[in-house]
C-alpha cells in the first residue's frame, strides 16, 4: 500500500460557486442595498427551486435546523408527542424538544434504514399527534404507508429531508410528501448556500404561518401575533446558492460514476452490505454508506481508524443514536435493536467529485487488509 496521503481526503467536499458568477451577483446586492428581508437575490433562488421541484409554497432560512423549528413552532398542536427515528441527526430531534413536543422513537427498518413504517401503529397511543420520519442517505421513506397511518389517526405528516436534494421518486421530488419537508442547504450537502435551509409545503396555509414564525412573530407593518425567531436566508448566502445551483446536475453524474467504482470492488467483499434503495428512487448520491459486518471480520471503528491513519476521513453517520445521547437516554425504556446495529456497523465512505479512481482502489484495500486484523 502507497504511503499515507499528504493532503486529507473528506468525506464530502463543497461545490464552488462559479466566481464570475458569485461576483456579480455580490456587486448587485451591494448597489441595492438591500442585504436581507426576503430580498431579491432571495427571492430568485425560491422561485428557482419551486420551479426545479414543482411546488408553489418554498420558503428559504438561514439553516435547515431553524427551518425545522420555525415549523414545529407553527403547527396548530403546541403539545404532545411526535414520532421519529433515532438514526438520524440530532438536530432533528432537539427540534421536536425545542418546540415543546415530546419524543417517541420507533426503530428502523433492516433494509432501509428509515423508520420502520410496520411499528408505527403499535407506537401510538392518544398523545401522539404527528410523525416527523428522515428519508436517511436521500432514500425516500415509505410515504405512502406514513400518509394512510397519519390519515387515520389525523395526525401531522412531516418530513426532513435533509439529504434529498434533487432525489425523486416516481418523477416527483420527495419535497412533494407530506404537510412539509426541510431540505438542508448547508455547506456539506449537495446544494448549499454556505449555511441555509428551506420549507417545501403543500398547505399554503402553513407558509403564512411559518413565515410569522421564521420574521419575530410579524404578520404586519404594525401586527406581531405571536413568538418568533430569525429564521431569514440574508442575500450573500443566498447568492452562493444561485452561483453553486448549475453545477448541482453534474456533481451528481460525477458522483454516480465514483458509486459505481466502489460498487464494483466493495460487492466482492464478504460481510460488506448496503443499505436498499427502490428502483423507482432517483438517486443523488450525496452519501456512500456501507454496513460492516463484523461476524465476517470487518470492524467498521477499525476501518474508521486505518482510513483516517492514512488522511482519509470517512464518517460514522450516524454514532451514536440519538436515543443515547444524554438529553434522551434517561426516558428511553426500549431497545432499538435494528438502529443500534446500525449505528454500530455504517460508514460513510468519501464521496464527492474529488474522489479519484485510486482514492476508491486505496479505500477498498483498506477495508481487505482490515478483515481480522
Amino acid at each position: 500500500m502507497k504511503d499515507p496521503r499528504t493532503q486529507p481526503l473528506y468525506v464530502t467536499k463543497p461545490i464552488a460557486p462559479n466566481r464570475d458568477v458569485l461576483f456579480d451577483i455580490q456587486n448587485r446586492i451591494i448597489d441595492r442595498g438591500l442585504y436581507s428581508n426576503f430580498a431579491p437575490s432571495e427571492q430568485e433562488l425560491t422561485q428557482t427551486l419551486a420551479r426545479r421541484f414543482g411546488c408553489d409554497n418554498v420558503l428559504l432560512f438561514n439553516n435547515g435546523t431553524i427551518a425545522l423549528l420555525a415549523l414545529l413552532l407553527a403547527l396548530p398542536q403546541k403539545s404532545g408527542t411526535i414520532l421519529t427515528s433515532p438514526f438520524t441527526f440530532p438536530a432533528t430531534v432537539h427540534c421536536i424538544r425545542l418546540a415543546g413536543y415530546k419524543v417517541k422513537f420507533v426503530d428502523i427498518d433492516r433494509s432501509t434504514l428509515n423508520i420502520d413504517v410496520t411499528k408505527l401503529a403499535e407506537n401510538y397511543d392518544s398523545d401522539v399527534v404527528g410523525v416527523l420520519a428522515v428519508h436517511v442517505y436521500g432514500n425516500p421513506c415509505d410515504t405512502s404507508a406514513i400518509k394512510e397511518f397519519c390519515e387515520k389517526y389525523d395526525l401531522f405528516e412531516l418530513y426532513d429531508a435533509a439529504h434529498c436534494f434533487d432525489v425523486f421518486e416516481g418523477g416527483s421530488s420527495v419535497y412533494k410528501r407530506g404537510v412539509a419537508s426541510m431540505a438542508s442547504l448547508h455547506a456539506t450537502k449537495l446544494m448549499h448556500t454556505g449555511e441555509g435551509g428551506a420549507l417545501f409545503f403543500q398547505d399554503g396555509a402553513l407558509l403564512q404561518e411559518v413565515k410569522s414564525v421564521m420574521n419575530f412573530g410579524i404578520r404586519g407593518e404594525d401586527r406581531i401575533d405571536g413568538l418568533g425567531l430569525n429564521g431569514k436566508l440574508n442575500e450573500f448566502n443566498a447568492a452562493v446558492g444561485l452561483s453553486v445551483l448549475p453545477f448541482v446536475s453534474v456533481e451528481i453524474s460525477r458522483r454516480k460514476e465514483i458509486a459505481h467504482l466502489y460498487d464494483q470492488q466493495l460487492r466482492q467483499i464478504p460481510g460488506v452490505s448496503f443499505p436498499s434503495f427502490d428502483q423507482a428512487v432517483e438517486r443523488n448520491y450525496q452519501y456512500y454508506p456501507v454496513l460492516f459486518d463484523p461476524s465476517e471480520g470487518l470492524d467498521r471503528d477499525r476501518i474508521w481508524a486505518q482510513l483516517r491513519a492514512r488522511n482519509i476521513f470517512a464518517r460514522k453517520y450516524f454514532y451514536p443514536l440519538v436515543s443515547d445521547c444524554q438529553p434522551y437516554r434517561a426516558e428511553q425504556t426500549d431497545v432499538f435493536s435494528v438502529a443500534a446495529n446500525a449505528s454500530r456497523t455504517v460508514l460513510c465512505l468519501p464521496m464527492h467529485s474529488g474522489v479519484t479512481a485510486e482514492d476508491v482502489e486505496e479505500i477498498v484495500e483498506v477495508v481487505i487488509k482490515s478483515r481480522g486484523a
